[in-house]
């Protein structure tokens, strides 16, 4: 959700403006350190750091999907929260269904992995889900 953060910034230069790359550049910068549950994200490494960045660019051209996102999340995260403290998991993780899904219980790969955690069949039974022609749980974000 950092990504929100700099979609202001990053929207408000255009191409022909001589320093939108440089608004750009600072519209994505990460200045402090960044941990994802729990652990450093390894910054100084240039490929790390270039492919968050990539992630971050690729997310300023889709100011309507981060809305959504956000609309979602207001929606799904207290529940995810819920749980992921309960079982003792990092809070972080609820971000994942942003990055598999954009937290939509429909999204399906061409892998066969399902809902917000995109699951595969195996993987969700593994979890407790179940798993038929009629009910699928990965599609439920309450299981």
């Amino acid at each position: 959700m950092m990504i929100i953060a700099f979609l202001p910034a990053g929207h408000a230069q255009t191409k022909a403006s001589p320093s939108a790359g440089q608004a750009i550049l600072e519209a994505i910068r990460i200045s402090e350190p960044l941990t994802f549950c729990g652990e450093l994200v390894p910054l100084a490494d240039p490929d790390v750091r270039e492919r968050l960045e990539r992630e971050l660019l690729v997310s300023l051209d889709n100011s309507d999907d981060i809305i959504l996102w956000l609309k979602r999340a207001n929606r799904y995260f207290p529940e995810i929260e819920r749980v992921l403290k309960a079982n003792f998991m990092p809070d972080d993780l609820k971000y994942i269904t942003i990055a598999e899904s954009s937290l939509r219980p429909l999204a399906f790969s061409n892998k066969g992995a399902v809902g917000y955690w995109q699951f595969i069949e195996g993987t969700g039974t593994r979890y407790g889900l179940q798993v038929t022609n009629d009910i699928d749980e990965r599609r439920n974000v309450y299981k």
